[in-house]
């Protein structure tokens, strides 16, 4: 009888042994897949703010692409528009409403920035918006400041737009370099 009393409690240590052995595996195993959980969720997310930042850098790049070529696109007619003023002469209608198209681009263009910040880009696009409007008003202004025949202020609205035609330069430049050193992660 001994030895059924030994085999007995063998078999019931076995058994609370077996009973233990799967808790622990059960509980191992609800660990286990409770960090494969969290490590997965961790890497969902992390991608995700990866693909995000990655999807906002192409969209700054893109309406700054669109800022410079709109920029590139206005200089043209707008210089055309100096020489008279250099000679103190009349702008020609036609050189006038060939620069307004390509400045209203560049101002709309530069409207989309805040869509897409950072704060310093915003400012620098701001900038340029300003610049750019300001001095397509000078330029449409010469005809009838010329017309008044005042030399004064003829001479003081020729040197107001070349410090215009500055300013629109520098903003662009400013923009630019604001543009490189967010895209390039200088900045």
């Amino acid at each position: 009888m001994d030895q059924g009393i030994a085999a007995a409690l063998a078999g019931v240590a076995g058994l609370v042994g077996a009973g233990i052995g799967g808790l622990a595996t059960a509980y191992g195993a609800r660990v286990g897949a409770q960090k494969t959980v969290e490590a997965v969720q961790t890497q969902v997310q992390q991608q995700a703010a990866a693909e995000h930042s990655h999807w906002l850098r192409d969209q700054r790049r893109q309406v700054c692409s669109d800022i410079t070529a709109a920029w590139t696109k206005a200089v043209m007619p707008a210089a055309r528009c100096l020489p008279p003023i250099d000679r103190d002469e009349p702008i020609d209608a036609d050189r006038l409403n060939a620069a307004g198209p390509f400045f209203d681009a560049l101002i709309d263009a530069c409207v989309l920035i805040p869509l897409w910040g950072p704060d310093h880009l915003m400012e620098a696009a701001k900038k340029l918006r300003v610049a750019t409007a300001d001095f397509m008003m000078a330029l449409t202004e010469w005809n009838d400041i010329l017309g008044n025949g005042d030399q004064d202020a003829i001479d003081a609205h020729k040197r107001h737009c070349m410090t215009l035609r500055d300013e629109f330069s520098i903003t662009h430049r400013t923009f630019v370099q604001a543009t490189r050193g967010l895209l390039t992660g200088s900045s």
